[in-house]
């Protein structure tokens, strides 16, 4: 029953996708999986059931492997490398799924009838909680956990929004890559890396990353892919 289920569970993710909710018809699903009405009846009672079961199987198996991938032994700045890694490596896996989820996150309240805001919460705490740690423990200089923790979000999103749109091979949701992304977690959660240029009122971007080339020279140490 697992695998007539699962099934069902695809087709019907790729016909979301495809023609959205308001688009998509419990027959259309019936005619692509190939199964009988009832079968499909059977596992879920209708269309709302079924779209409802998809966004909760798809956000929290995201949700799972990010924080299984999360050593608690580690330092909190080495967690943010594990994070970026584990969401890159869970769309290197599964990426219709992570295709549903970015549509699902960026989609007009109007385009599905599921309240995202606890999903949407439950993601942002995780990531406010590592960098509160991080402030806990003196690693992160941050003015506001909540925000630095949405920002960390946006660059997670915007890399795995270039490969699934742009074409780029695996190589760019890589380890490698995800290395090359975690020192720009500073500038998110360490602020005071912007600090003005001497002799003027402008905040300096080169004497920034000038200083946190230094900063993470001493209190970082890149993670090996």
């Amino acid at each position: 029953m697992t695998e007539t289920r699962n099934h069902i569970m695809d087709v019907a993710r790729s016909q979301f996708f495809k023609t959205g909710y308001a688009g998509t018809s419990i027959n259309s699903i019936v005619d692509a999986t190939k199964f009988t009405k009832p079968t499909v009846y059977y596992h879920f009672k209708n269309k709302a059931e079924l779209f409802a079961s998809l966004v909760h199987d798809a956000y929290d198996r995201c949700f799972q492997h990010r924080q299984n991938a999360l050593d608690p032994d580690l330092p909190a700045a080495e967690q943010l490398y594990q994070v970026i890694a584990a969401d890159f490596a869970f769309c290197l896996a599964t990426p219709d799924l992570v295709r549903f989820v970015v549509a699902l996150t960026f989609a007009l309240p109007e385009d599905h009838s599921i309240d995202l805001s606890a999903i949407h919460s439950r993601d942002h705490q995780s990531f406010r909680a590592l960098i509160e740690r991080g402030m806990s423990t003196g690693e992160f200089d941050c003015v506001n956990a909540g925000d630095a923790a949405i920002a960390l979000q946006g660059l997670i999103a915007i890399n795995i929004m270039s490969y699934l749109k742009m074409g780029h091979g695996p190589e760019f949701l890589s380890s490698a890559r995800a290395v090359i992304c975690w020192p720009f977690t500073s500038l998110i959660i360490s602020p005071l890396a912007w600090e003005q240029t001497p002799g003027s009122n402008i905040r300096s971007p080169t004497l920034a990353i000038s200083r946190l080339r230094s900063r993470l020279a001493i209190r970082f140490s890149p993670p090996t892919p």
